[in-house]
């Protein structure tokens, strides 16, 4: 055992030591290097950051204030009022079927009216659940839209915001949605890029990125007394 020790002692260096060396943490190496890097950028005026730490500076920079202060008045859209429902849980939306190809949906003191359109065998009363789903998308960024220019007093006059829909060729099914904002030559140019960022902030959007799981079950009705 001996022999097989000073073999080994023969080979490493004479500084090295016999020691296990302590492996170090890549995670936060990694991590610590990005901070120093993104704080000598900042110290230096960028001339040290690759293209993707320029990027994200200049946005950060630019949409700070936007993105911490004025999220606020959007924030209390996500918040469900729900002083007015009268009964069960204040989220079920009760749905009755009035007749024909109408389906109505009761949330709370509101009455959400649907119908098919005579193409699918209804009166066209009302939208379709489907274009209802639609609307709730481009209203709710509109609605986003209408907050960021009432909070700094931005006339509205002239702002258009239309919703495109592509739908898959083979399945028919909606593939991509394009909000487009047209902003009128007043508006001021250096909102054109937050009020941006704030229909694309809207809570129906954010739920599409992430979509909530929908479980469908049934139950027995009670009988009658």
């Amino acid at each position: 055992m001996g022999g097989t020790q000073d073999i080994l002692s023969d080979r490493l260096p004479a500084c090295q030591s016999h020691r296990p060396r302590r492996t170090p943490d890549i995670g936060s190496r990694c991590c610590a290097t990005r901070k120093r890097r993104l704080s000598r950028a900042l110290h230096v005026g960028m001339r040290n950051a690759v293209p993707w730490q320029v990027e994200w500076l200049v946005w950060r920079h630019a949409n700070l204030k936007w993105a911490v202060g004025d999220l606020e008045p959007y924030a209390r859209e996500d918040i469900v009022d729900t002083s007015s429902f009268t009964h069960g849980n204040p989220l079920d939306i009760r749905v009755s079927f009035p007749g024909g190809k109408k389906v109505d949906a009761v949330l709370g003191p509101r009455v959400i009216r649907t119908d098919q359109s005579a193409g699918h065998g209804g009166a066209g009363t009302a939208p379709e659940p489907f274009e209802l789903f639609l609307a709730s998308l481009a209203t709710c960024a509109g609605f986003y839209v209408l907050s960021f220019c009432q909070s700094r007093g931005i006339p509205t006059d002239g702002i258009e915001l239309v919703q495109h829909h592509r739908f898959d060729d083979i399945t028919g099914r909606l593939s991509r949605v394009e909000l487009m904002l047209t902003l009128p030559p007043a508006f001021p140019e250096k909102s054109r890029a937050a009020v941006l960022q704030a229909a694309a902030a809207c809570k129906v959007k954010k739920l599409l990125m992430a979509p909530p799981e929908v479980v469908v079950t049934a139950r027995e009705a009670k009988a009658a007394a």
